[in-house]
Order: structure tokens, then C-alpha cells, then sequence
């Protein structure tokens, strides 16, 4: 008995001596515990936790302080059903009026910068005979976008136009690549943890998945040992899916199109930042499906982001705004 408790304790030692020389080694090389990204720190919290969408805009007036020293707080209006307020009388009870919808992701939704610089704000008043609604949310992709607007259609009066802010990172939050889910875990107080994804199986076809979330591991926040099994777990989870990442992204899109016809509206794809490859591959794929497309891309400059923040800042949506409200008036039936 004491000869099996003495091996007992051998191995035990032998295990804790390994992990405190590999958990030295990884710190050598670089590796370090887990963190969550200080960007958030001061942020108001403005997502809530959806079980279809994964998180939902929270219904509030928040007053968020600036990334920058030389920057300005900002003002950002939630209504109860996750709209972002476009006009200073905009609330729940929606008119008569036709309806200009705008689904994606925070550069649709105007993060980092105030309700009344968003570019959906500014095609508001640039339309006054159409209610403009911005249901465009932080960290969605394609999938989430398709999911809310399922969600919201059927309850809308006269759909007119559905238009959907493209950029083509979405193709990795659509699948849910372990880098995204990563990502989305490090700016965790956002409330962003659990993403619903998609992916395409032998025929091309669309298989959506349930919300799912990058998972941590006991320890994370003190071993570098930790956090890079987490990292591994992750990647093994996720393999494969990155390289289906285009197709999907294409097939949510046809998808959106068939939702926004079945309720009546139009249904356009506005390009907002992409590679010239990225372009090329959706352009043909437009060309060929019918989808109808607005290029509003500008190349990034300094003076066209939020300072200390790097979103797309009240000039670039001015320039947004007006490449859409062009395309509006040269095409609405």
C-alpha cells in the first residue's frame, strides 16, 4: 500500500514539474494566459444575450465615453425592438409610410459614433416619405443579419427596399472560425459570446447551426498552458469551416433576397469594405444570381475613422449615405 501511494505521488509529481516546465517554455516563446481586451473597458453594456440571434441590440439611451483624448463622447438610442434610432421622432409604433430597411453589422448599425451621424440617419432625412429602420448590430455577420430579418418582416407594413451592409469579413463570423470566436470572447462585456453560424454540405446547401460559443478552460486567466489548449479545442472544432466561408456567405445572401421578395421588398446588397478579390468573386456572383449591388466603398483614410477606435466615422457615412440615397432614387419602383 505505501509502495502504490509512493508511485501515486511519483506521477503526480512528475505531471506538475512537465506543466510548470512546459507553462515556462510557453512563457519563453511568448505565450501568455488569457485576456480580455481592454477597447470595452468604458463601454456601456449594449447587446443582450438572444438564443436564436446569439446577442440582440439592448433597448436604451446610452452615453459612450471617447476612445481618444482628443475625441467626443457619443450618443447611441436603442428602441425596444433593437432599432437603431434614425430620426428624432422615430418609436415603436411604426406608420404607414413604406419601410427602408437596413440589416449588417456595425458599420450599418454606426458604431463609435452619435444616432444623428449614422448614414441610415441621414437617409431619414433625406426620404421623408419612407420610414427608414436600422436594424444593423454590432459583430453580426451575414447569418445573424438573415436571422433578424426573418424575425422582423413579417411584422412590418409595407417593406419596400431591404438593404444589407456587406463587408466581407462577415464570411468568417458567418461559419464561425475559432479566430472569430476567440475575438468575440476577448470583448466579452460586450456581450457578444454565442454565434449562430452556417455551413454548406456536399451540394452546396445551406445547414444552419445553433448558437455556440468559444470555450473556456479552468485556469485561463493563470496559465498560458491553459489558454493555448482552449486555442487548440477551438480549432479543432472549427476545421474546415473558414474555407466554406464565400459559399455560405453567397447562399445567406440568395436567402435574403427570397425573405425580402416573399414580403414584397427589394432586396439590395450595399458593398462597404472589401479586397479587390473579394469584389471581383461577388460581383460575378450578382451578375449571375440577379442580386442587385451598390458599391459605396471608400478607401480607408485617417481622417475617415473614429479616432482611437478605427470604425467609420460621420464623414465616411455622409459618403455612404449618399452613394445609397443615388441608388435609391435611380431604382425604387
Amino acid at each position: 500500500m505505501t509502495e502504490a501511494r509512493g508511485r501515486m505521488l511519483l506521477v503526480i509529481a512528475s505531471v506538475i514539474i512537465s506543466c510548470v516546465a512546459f507553462e515556462g517554455a510557453l512563457r519563453l516563446l511568448g505565450f501568455t494566459p488569457w485576456t480580455y481586451l481592454a477597447a470595452d473597458r468604458n463601454e456601456p453594456t449594449t447587446s443582450e444575450y438572444d438564443p436564436v440571434l446569439g446577442w440582440r441590440s439592448k433597448e436604451g439611451s446610452f452615453r459612450v465615453p471617447p476612445y481618444d483624448p482628443a475625441g467626443q463622447e457619443t450618443d447611441l438610442t436603442i428602441l425596444r425592438s433593437g432599432l437603431r434610432r434614425s430620426s428624432p421622432q422615430q418609436h415603436e409604433t411604426r406608420d404607414a409610410r413604406p419601410k427602408i430597411i437596413f440589416i449588417g453589422c456595425s458599420f450599418t448599425q454606426g458604431w463609435a459614433i452619435s444616432d444623428d451621424e449614422t448614414f441610415a440617419w441621414k437617409i431619414q432625412a433625406a426620404f421623408p416619405a419612407f420610414e427608414v429602420l436600422n436594424y444593423g448590430t454590432n459583430g453580426y455577420g451575414t447569418y445573424q443579419s438573415l436571422l433578424l430579418l426573418e424575425r422582423v418582416l413579417p411584422g412590418l407594413m409595407s417593406p419596400r427596399i431591404v438593404i444589407y451592409g456587406f463587408i466581407d469579413h462577415h464570411e468568417d463570423r458567418n461559419v464561425a472560425t475559432a479566430e472569430w470566436l476567440e475575438l468575440l470572447s476577448s470583448y466579452s462585456r460586450r456581450a457578444h459570446v454565442y454565434v449562430p453560424y452556417a455551413t454548406a454540405d456536399a451540394e452546396g446547401k445551406l445547414v444552419r447551426h445553433r448558437p455556440e460559443r468559444y470555450q473556456p478552460l479552468p485556469f485561463r486567466e493563470h496559465l498560458a498552458l491553459a489558454a493555448l489548449a482552449e486555442k487548440a479545442l477551438a480549432r479543432i472544432k472549427a476545421s474546415g469551416r473558414a474555407r466554406q466561408g464565400r459559399i455560405v456567405t453567397q447562399q445567406l445572401m440568395l436567402e435574403m433576397s427570397k425573405v425580402s421578395a416573399a414580403h414584397g421588398a427589394d432586396f439590395v446588397v450595399a458593398l462597404f469594405d472589401y479586397s479587390d478579390e473579394a469584389k471581383a468573386s461577388y460581383m460575378d456572383f450578382f451578375k449571375i444570381n440577379g442580386v442587385r449591388a451598390v458599391d459605396c466603398y471608400v478607401p480607408r483614410r485617417e481622417d475617415l475613422v473614429v479616432p482611437g477606435e478605427g470604425h467609420p466615422n460621420g464623414k465616411l457615412n455622409s459618403l455612404w449615405a449618399e452613394c445609397i440615397a443615388d441608388y435609391v432614387r435611380q431604382n425604387m419602383r
